[in-house]
């Protein structure tokens, strides 16, 4: 039997990213918000137009939202402002309407720049490309603990609906498998 971890994760974006990382996290059973836009009603309107949209990838990404919506995950509806350093705890998510505490925050958004309303001056070893990007390590880690890219907002994303599925549920195994240990017999 397993333990769950005393962790909270925050993922910014309610696309096909996102959707697959929190429903991959919860199914694991840690603790998961979902902070987003307000969803459409219409799943297919989550599903942005990528390279290789196929009947397949289209009906899995489908399936996550409806999935996703049925699930019991917490989910915040708004804008995020600002990502602030908490030492020792992790993470303060300022949203339109307050905070939300995390140990990890994922980061599942088109261009953190491209807008400008979101704050990422607190997070002065974050590295960006000439797009606006964020640089990060192979496995989407950035130069903070805890605080992982996926989806658009990195660098290295390859503009395929496959690849956000494929890192948004990968990214979530990896961090589930970090943050769960046997139960002592």
């Amino acid at each position: 039997m397993l333990e769950n971890r005393e962790c909270k994760f925050v993922i910014i974006g309610g696309g096909p990213a996102g959707t697959q990382c929190a429903l991959t996290l919860h199914r694991w059973g840690l603790n998961v918000t979902v902070i987003s836009r307000p969803l459409p009603h219409c799943p297919d309107a989550q599903i942005p137009n990528l390279s290789d949209q196929n009947r397949s990838t289209v009906e899995i990404a489908r399936e996550n939202i409806i999935e996703f919506r049925n699930q019991n995950i917490r989910t915040v509806t708004g804008s995020v402002r600002a990502i602030k350093i908490i030492p020792r705890t992790g993470f303060q998510v300022t949203v339109d309407n307050g905070n939300v505490d995390a140990t990890h925050v994922i980061l599942a958004t088109g261009s953190p720049r491209a807008d400008g309303t979101l704050d990422l001056s607190e997070l002065e070893e974050l590295e960006f490309d000439s797009d606006g990007r964020i640089i990060t390590s192979s496995v989407y880690e950035t130069g903070h603990c805890g605080l992982f890219v996926i989806g658009e907002a990195a660098a290295d994303y390859v503009r395929t609906l496959s690849c956000a599925l494929g890192t948004g549920d990968g990214v979530a195994r990896m961090l589930a498998k970090r943050h769960w240990r046997p139960l002592a017999a």
